[in-house]
């Protein structure tokens, strides 16, 4: 197919997946894009972390960063079927199921590994500052999210896919031996 087949009137209006007509400048078509958003900058860190992984010396890191790469990939299919709900108008999640829920949950308990009782500034590797960039996102899709009553499955695997980045964040700088920035609150301003 050519380039011009696809090429359309210029309009204000676009379609959802269930035929229903919307501005482009809606909340729902913000939402979508929001987690499309999400998705890309997901699979900028996946295509990141595989150039790492292919330059590492270290097997036990590379397996490491190969399992995180299988992770985001499938988390990357669920965001697809995240954002078919929304773009179909579902008020019943369609794809995500408790079992989803329960998987990132246990991811998040096997990558906590380092207890956290301060502030982290994000930052470290540019893997780690582009995953704290998703999590930003994924908090604002998900309080998107509210103001659309969208499926609660859907909004809480949001929730957990947020806490999942900080930790992946975390864990990430430390199998590469990247120090985490602690805000000091209590230095005096200058």
């Amino acid at each position: 197919m050519k380039f011009k087949e696809f090429k359309k009137k210029q309009s204000d209006i676009t379609h959802l997946v269930d035929g229903s007509s919307v501005n482009k400048n809606s909340g729902i078509i913000d939402l979508i894009g929001d987690i499309d958003w999400l998705n890309s900058v997901l699979g900028l860190i996946v295509s990141l972390l595989d150039k790492e992984n292919s330059e590492l010396s270290d097997k036990e890191v590379r397996d490491k960063i190969s399992g995180v790469i299988g992770i985001l990939k499938k988390i990357q299919a669920h965001l697809m079927f995240i954002g078919s709900d929304v773009g179909k108008g579902c008020k019943k999640g369609l794809y995500i199921t408790d079992d989803d829920i329960k998987w990132l949950e246990k991811i998040i308990d096997d990558f906590y590994l380092i207890p956290v009782h301060q502030f982290i500034i994000p930052g470290g590797s540019i893997h780690s500052s582009l995953i704290h960039v998703a999590r930003s996102i994924c908090r604002s899709v998900e309080r998107k999210m509210y103001d659309f009553d969208k499926i609660d499955k859907d909004i809480k695997y949001m929730d957990r896919l947020s806490d999942f980045l900080f930790v992946l964040a975390l864990y990430i700088n430390q199998i590469l031996g990247m120090d985490e920035l602690v805000m000091d609150f209590d230095r005096k301003r200058s």
